[in-house]
C-alpha cells in the first residue's frame, strides 16, 4: 500500500462463527382435500373454496407463529440492553444477532423500533396483516403507529460482493487458506483495540483452520453499527457466495464461518471491506472445502 492508502483495520470485531438458525414455530400442515371432489362436478367449486379456506387458515397460523417468535426475541433483546433490528431476507428473519426461519413466503415485514413501543407487522401476499407489539403482544391486524415509517433496510448500507481480494485485510484472496484464526480474529483488550497480525497463508493441502470464500465492500458514507454488520455478515457469508463456493446452501451444510470486519474508526479511515472465512467449526482441517463444481 502507498502512503495515501488508509491503514488496515486495527480490530476484527468479535462476531462469533456463523450459527445455524433455530426454527420459528411450525405452521400447520395442510393435507390433501381435493380427492373428495373427484367425479363430482357439482362439488368442484365447493371443494376449491374449501381448499382456499383451509390454505388460508394454514397461512394465518404460520404468520401468527412467525410474528410471535420474532416479537418474543425482540423483547428479549431489548430487555438485555440490545438495539435489535428486524429484517427479512431469503426465507429467514434476522433479529439482531439471531436468525429464525420463516414459515411464510411472499410476505413483507415492517419493523418499528423502540424498547417500550416496538411494533412488527407481517403482511402476507393476500394483503392480510399480523402483528406483535410491545404492549399487546401477538395480534391480528396492524400495530403500525400512525404517522411513522418502518425501518428502511437500505439505511444500513449495501454490499458490493464482486471483490476477489481484499485491499485492507492483508491482501487475502478468495481461495486462500489460513493457518490459524487466532491472529485474525481478536477480542478487544480493555478499552483499547487489540492490534492484528497478518495471518499465515498456507497451501490448502496443509493443515489449516480457515478458507477465504467471500469478500465484499460495504457501500455507504456512514459506518454501519454492530447490528448492521451482523446483517451484512449473514447476507454475504450465508448467501449465494457460500452456496457457490461449497456447492450447497449454508443451512443444509455442516460447515460454519467467521467474519473479518472493521471497527467504526477503521471504516471511517477507508477500511470498508469484510471477509468470510469458511471453517469446519471443530478446529484444523486438511484439503480445500471448495466444491469441485466451483473450482
Amino acid at each position: 500500500m502507498d502512503a495515501s492508502t488508509p491503514p488496515p483495520p486495527d480490530l476484527a470485531s468479535p462476531l462469533p462463527q456463523g450459527t445455524k438458525p433455530s426454527s420459528a414455530r411450525e405452521g400447520r400442515r395442510i393435507g390433501s382435500i381435493v380427492g373428495i371432489a373427484l367425479g363430482f362436478v357439482v362439488l368442484a367449486a365447493a371443494g376449491a373454496a374449501a381448499a382456499i379456506f383451509f390454505l388460508g387458515q394454514g397461512e394465518a397460523s404460520s404468520a401468527r407463529a412467525d410474528v410471535a417468535a420474532i416479537g418474543e426475541e425482540v423483547a428479549a433483546q431489548y430487555e438485555a440492553g440490545g438495539e435489535p433490528v428486524v429484517l427479512y431476507s431469503d426465507g429467514a428473519y434476522s433479529i439482531g444477532a439471531t436468525l429464525l426461519e420463516s414459515n411464510v413466503t411472499d410476505q413483507t415485514l415492517d419493523f418499528y423500533p423502540g424498547a417500550e413501543d416496538f411494533c412488527i407487522v407481517l403482511t402476507t401476499s393476500s394483503g392480510v396483516s399480523y402483528s406483535y407489539d410491545a404492549a399487546t403482544g401477538a395480534m391480528d391486524g396492524s400495530c403500525a403507529p400512525a404517522g411513522t415509517e418502518p425501518l428502511d433496510s437500505t439505511d444500513i448500507g449495501t454490499l458490493d460482493s464482486s471483490l476477489t481480494s481484499s485491499e485492507y485485510w492483508f491482501d487475502l484472496s478468495i481461495g486462500d487458506c489460513v493457518l490459524d484464526d487466532t491472529s485474525i480474529i481478536t477480542e478487544p483488550s480493555g478499552s483499547l483495540s487489540a492490534p492484528l497480525s497478518s495471518p499465515t497463508i498456507v497451501p490448502c493441502t496443509d493443515s489449516h483452520v480457515g478458507e477465504i470464500y467471500a469478500i465484499a465492500r460495504i457501500e455507504g458514507q456512514d459506518a454501519p453499527d454492530d447490528t448492521a454488520f451482523r446483517h451484512h455478515a449473514r447476507e454475504l457469508c450465508e448467501g449465494a457466495a457460500f452456496e457457490s463456493y461449497v456447492g450447497e446452501p449454508y443451512f443444509g451444510s455442516d460447515l460454519f464461518y467467521a467474519v473479518l470486519y472493521p471497527t467504526e474508526e477503521s471504516f471511517s479511515a477507508g477500511a470498508n471491506e469484510m471477509v468470510c472465512i469458511l471453517t469446519t467449526g471443530s478446529g484444523e482441517t486438511t484439503g480445500s472445502l471448495r466444491s469441485e463444481v466451483a473450482e
